[in-house]
């Protein structure tokens, strides 16, 4: 879903707090020792902003190396940047230092510090086989889903693939078969069970792939494009029976 639910943090320069706007509550903006934790679910965009905000302040930013910038940084109020799979190696911290420019004092400069704590989405969900004449539907939920556990700035895909013979693979992308949901965390495949292969009287029951995949827009600027993996659910073989009609004939001697 893209409306871009952001993660938050109005860092001030004397009061030395910040703002989050997904607990609506402080989060302390400390300039050494423990950095603030900033808590946000893998594929998550995380945009922090300044203050005060003046053209005559200058705004340096130093953010870790897990974490893909996509707007604003050094000489912006903000940065934004998308929290990668927990399983990233490298630095999930970031710094901002400010001061009016000009001047090198010490004293004129605060800091502040925060480290990004990288949480798990949901499990995968659970797909199961159907008949034809059932109405069906699959959905990806867990605990605090809605929430942190599935970011509104993240694309929930649903992809099928009728090359029973091909497994799809993360990598190659024309191996998934057809996007059949662009964005939602629900699947209800339609009453024609398009996309898939689809049983028969004389062919009863097929067998169909179905992947479902998270991903995220990383480019710079983010373009409303998903771009990039961050959950990957292994593909699912999924078996369509036919709902046969019985006719009879009888013979009598």
């Amino acid at each position: 879903m893209r409306s871009m639910k952001y993660i938050v943090a109005t860092l001030a320069v004397i009061l030395l707090a910040a703002v989050s706007p997904t607990m609506a509550a402080s989060i302390a903006c400390v300039a050494s020792g423990t950095p603030t934790t900033i808590d946000a679910t893998e594929g998550a965009t995380v945009t922090l902003t300044a203050s005060p905000d003046s053209a005559e302040y200058t705004y340096d930013w130093t953010v870790g190396s897990a974490l893909t910038v996509v707007a604003g940084g050094d000489g912006n109020k903000y940065v934004t940047f998308v929290v990668p799979p927990c399983s990233t190696t490298g630095s999930y911290d970031v710094q901002l230092v400010m001061n009016p420019t000009g001047t090198s004092a010490t004293a004129c400069k605060d800091t502040c510090l925060y480290t990004v704590s990288c949480g798990g989405l949901c499990a995968c969900p659970t797909i199961t086989d159907a008949c034809i004449a059932d109405a069906t539907t699959w959905t990806y939920t867990c605990k605090d889903c809605p929430g942190i556990k599935c970011p509104e700035s993240l694309f929930y895909e649903w992809w099928v693939s009728t090359a029973y013979g091909t497994t799809p693979v993360q990598g190659t992308q024309s191996t998934w078969g057809t996007k059949q949901v662009a964005d939602s965390r629900t699947y209800t495949p339609s009453t024609a069970w398009t996309g898939f292969n689809v049983p028969t009287a004389n062919d009863p029951k097929t067998n169909t792939w179905v992947t479902f995949i998270v991903r995220a827009d990383t480019s710079i600027p983010q373009d409303g494009t998903p771009d990039t993996v961050v959950k990957w659910c292994a593909p699912e073989d999924v078996i369509l029976y036919f709902n046969p009609q019985a006719s009879m004939d009888s013979v009598v001697s």
